[in-house]
C-alpha cells in the first residue's frame, strides 16, 4: 500500500498537465537532428556530430516518423521511464537493504526536482537511469542470489546492452557494474558471466564505434565551463531544493530511525558498492573536466545518484507501520512543498522563453499597434515552432549567434516604430539589449521567467511606463571628450570588484555615446581590460565601433555587457579598466562613457539555481 502511494505521487508530479510542458533548447536540438529522410542520414548528420550514443536519438527519429512532432507524444515515453525508475529504485534497494530502505529511497526520488526535471525532458537522462537501474537489478540477481533463472541472464544482457546506447556515462557505468561483478561473482558462474559480458559487448559495438569516433574528435565535452571547487556542495544543495528545512527533515529521519531501528542485516558490501559507484563516477568526470574537456554537470551524476540515496537510508531497519507512514509522509510533504513553493518548478518549467515569448509577442503586437520585434535564440525556428502552434507567425528580426549588432540597429532604425519588443532566450549576451535600450527612453513591460528576458521599449512616455535608467545602477561616468588625430588611448574608467561587490546576478555594462563626425566609422575599440593584482590579465574584451555604427543616426552607442556569473572566482584586488583604443587618424567626439550594472532576475536560471 505504501509503495502504491509513492508510485501515485511520482506519477502525478511527473505527469501533471504534461501536455503543457514545452520543449527546451536541448530538446529542440535533438528534434532538429532527428528530422532526416533516411536512417543513414540520421547517423551521419544527426548522431555522429553530436556527443551522445545513438539510442535516444534513434528513438526520437522513429517517433517523429510515426507521429510527427508534438510535446505530449514525444515526452510521454520519457515520463513513463521516470515513473519506472522510481519503481526500480524500490526493487533494487529492497534486494540490497530491505523494504524500509526501499520505501524511503523511492519516496525521495519520487519528489526530487532533480528526477522530475529529467523525467520531463526528451533527452538521454531518464532512459539512462531506467536502464541503469534495470541492469543493476538483474546484475544483483546473477551475482548474489543463490538461485537464478536463465531469463535473469537474458534480461541482464538486454538492459546492459540498451544502456550502452544511451549516454557516455551509462557506457562508463556499464563498465563499472561489470568489473564490480568480477569481484563478487560465484566461481561456478564466472564463465557465464564472461560470456554474457562478451555478448553484450558485441551487441553494443555499433554504439561503441560511434562513441569512439566522437571521442577521437575530442569534443564529447568542452561546451561547459570547468567545474568549481565547490561543485559537489552546490550539487547537493540543488538535490535538496536549496532548502535547509527539506535537508534537515530527511537527515533527521535517517539519523533518528537509524539509531532507534538499526538495520542489523549484513549488507555492508552493497554500501561499499553504492558509494564507490558514485565516487568513482564523480572523480572521473571531475578530473576529466579539469584536465581535458568539461563534462561534469548535474546530469553526469544522474545515473549513480540513486545508489547513494539507497546507502543513505540503508541504516534504517524494520520500523512499525505507523513510524514508516510518518517518515514517508514527512519526506513526501516537505519534498512536494519545497518543489512547488521554493523551487517553483511548475511555473518555471511550463513557462520558458522559447514558448512564452511567442505567446507574449502575439498579444503585444495588437496591444502596441504593430511594434518592431527583435527575438534572439540559438535557432529562431524554435520560436517559429511556437508561433505556428499558437496560430500566428509575425514578421520579426531573427537574431542568432553570428548576427552583428549593427544589423539589429539598422532594423530598429529603419522601422521607425515608437515601440520595440525584445525577446531573449537561451542566455544570449546582453550587449545588443543594452544598445537598443539606449535608443528608447522608457520601458512599458519587462517579463522574466526561465530562460527568458522580455522587454517592450518605448520612445514616448505613457502612464505606468518606467524610465530605462531605472533598470540600471551607475558605477562611474565621465563627461564628453574628444580624441584627436594623434591620440591612441583616451577616456578611462577603473572599477575595483573588491569595493564594488558584484552580485552573482549582476550584469556589468559599459556604454560609449559617440557623436557622429563623419560618414565613415573610425577604427576604434571600446576596451575592457581586467587585471589581477599582479597585473596578469584575467579577462579582455574589445568592442569595435564599426559593429555599432549606423548610417542614419547622428549618435551611436558602443556597448559592452557581460554577466558576472560568467566570471568564476573573481580575483581579489583586481581592477577593471574601460577605455577607448583608436587605431587610425580619425577624430572621435565622445559624448560620455558610463559604466553601470543591470540585474538578471534569478528565475531566469531558476530550474538550476536558487531563486529565493
Amino acid at each position: 500500500m505504501l509503495l502504491v502511494i509513492v508510485i501515485i505521487t511520482a506519477t502525478l508530479l511527473r505527469f501533471w498537465d504534461f501536455t503543457s510542458i514545452p520543449f527546451m533548447h536541448d530538446e529542440f536540438s535533438a528534434i532538429f537532428r532527428a528530422q532526416f529522410g533516411t536512417f543513414k542520414e540520421l547517423i551521419l548528420k544527426g548522431i555522429i556530430p553530436d556527443a551522445h550514443p545513438p539510442g535516444v536519438q534513434t528513438f526520437i527519429f522513429l517517433i517523429i516518423k510515426l507521429f510527427g512532432v508534438s510535446e505530449p507524444v514525444l515526452k510521454f515515453p520519457f515520463l513513463l521511464t521516470g515513473v519506472g525508475s522510481v519503481i526500480l529504485v524500490y526493487l533494487v534497494a529492497e534486494k540490497w537493504f530491505g523494504k524500509i530502505t526501499a520505501l524511503m529511497s523511492a519516496s525521495l526520488i519520487a519528489v526530487l526536482q532533480y528526477n522530475i526535471f529529467y523525467s520531463q525532458l526528451i533527452r538521454p537522462y531518464e532512459p539512462g537511469l531506467f536502464f541503469s537501474l534495470a541492469t543493476v537489478y538483474f546484475w544483483t540477481k546473477i551475482v548474489f542470489d543463490d538461485k537464478i533463472k536463465t531469463s535473469d541472464w537474458i534480461w541482464f544482457i538486454l538492459f546492459y546492452t540498451l544502456n550502452g546506447y544511451i549516454h557516455a556515462f551509462t557506457i562508463f557505468f556499464d563498465l563499472l557494474v561489470y568489473l564490480t561483478g568480477l569481484l563478487f561473482i560465484n566461481k561456478k558462474r564466472v564463465k557465464k558471466y564472461i560470456f554474457s559480458g562478451l555478448t553484450a559487448f558485441m551487441l553494443m559495438l555499433p554504439s561503441l564505434i560511434i562513441f569512439i569516433i566522437q571521442f577521437k574528435r575530442g569534443d564529447i565535452g568542452g561546451w561547459l565551463g570547468k567545474p568549481e571547487k565547490d561543485f559537489i556542495i552546490e550539487y547537493f544543495k540543488y538535490i535538496f531544493h536549496f532548502s535547509g528545512f527539506f535537508f534537515s527533515v530527511v537527515l533527521f529521519i535517517t539519523l533518528y530511525f537509524s539509531f532507534k531501528y538499526k538495520n542489523d542485516k549484513k549488507f555492508s558490501k552493497f554500501r561499499i558498492i553504492g558509494i564507490s559507484w558514485f565516487l568513482i563516477t564523480f572523480l572521473v568526470a571531475y578530473f576529466y573536466s579539469v584536465f581535458r574537456f568539461p563534462v561534469i554537470q548535474n546530469s553526469t551524476l544522474y545515473f549513480v545518484f540513486p545508489f547513494l540515496v539507497m546507502v543513505f537510508f540503508s541504516f534504517i531497519g524494520n520500523m512499525p507501520l505507523k513510524m514508516t507512514l510518518l517518515s514517508l509522509s514527512l519526506i513526501l510533504f516537505t519534498g512536494i512543498s519545497t518543489l512547488i513553493l521554493d523551487r517553483e518548478h511548475y511555473r518555471l518549467m511550463y513557462h520558458q522563453g522559447l514558448n512564452e515569448i511567442p505567446k507574449q509577442v502575439i498579444e503585444d503586437i495588437k496591444k502596441y499597434n504593430n511594434p518592431a520585434v527583435v527575438l534572439q535564440a540559438p535557432q529562431t525556428r524554435m520560436f517559429d515552432y511556437y508561433f505556428k502552434k499558437y496560430g500566428n507567425t509575425p514578421a520579426y528580426f531573427k537574431l542568432e549567434k553570428n548576427d552583428e549588432i549593427k544589423n539589429v540597429l539598422n532594423y530598429v532604425t529603419e522601422n521607425k516604430r515608437d515601440f520595440l519588443i525584445v525577446g531573449i532566450a537561451d542566455y544570449a549576451p546582453f550587449t545588443f539589449l543594452e544598445t537598443v535600450k539606449s535608443k528608447y527612453g522608457y520601458v512599458a513591460e519587462r517579463i522574466t521567467s526561465q530562460n527568458m528576458e522580455y522587454w517592450v521599449l518605448s520612445k514616448k512616455y505613457f502612464k505606468g511606463f518606467k524610465k530605462t535608467a531605472e533598470f540600471s545602477k551607475t558605477l562611474k561616468e565621465i563627461p564628453g571628450f574628444e580624441i584627436n588625430r594623434n591620440e591612441k588611448y583616451k577616456g578611462s574608467i577603473t572599477i575595483y570588484p573588491d569595493s564594488t561587490k558584484f552580485d552573482y546576478y549582476d550584469v556589468l555594462n559599459a556604454k560609449l555615446t559617440v557623436n557622429k563626425t563623419s560618414q565613415h566609422c573610425p577604427d576604434a575599440i571600446l576596451v575592457t581590460d581586467w587585471n589581477k593584482k599582479d597585473n596578469k590579465r584575467y579577462y579582455w574584451s574589445g568592442k569595435y565601433f564599426c559593429n555599432f555604427y549606423t548610417e542614419n543616426d547622428s549618435v551611436y552607442y558602443v556597448t559592452f555587457s557581460s554577466r558576472i556569473m560568467n566570471f568564476k572566482n573573481i580575483p581579489g584586488n583586481s581592477r577593471i579598466k574601460f577605455y577607448v583604443w583608436k587605431r587610425d587618424s580619425s577624430v572621435i567626439n565622445i559624448n560620455s562613457l558610463k559604466v553601470y550594472t543591470t540585474r538578471m532576475d534569478p528565475v531566469e536560471i531558476g530550474l538550476y539555481k536558487k531563486i529565493h
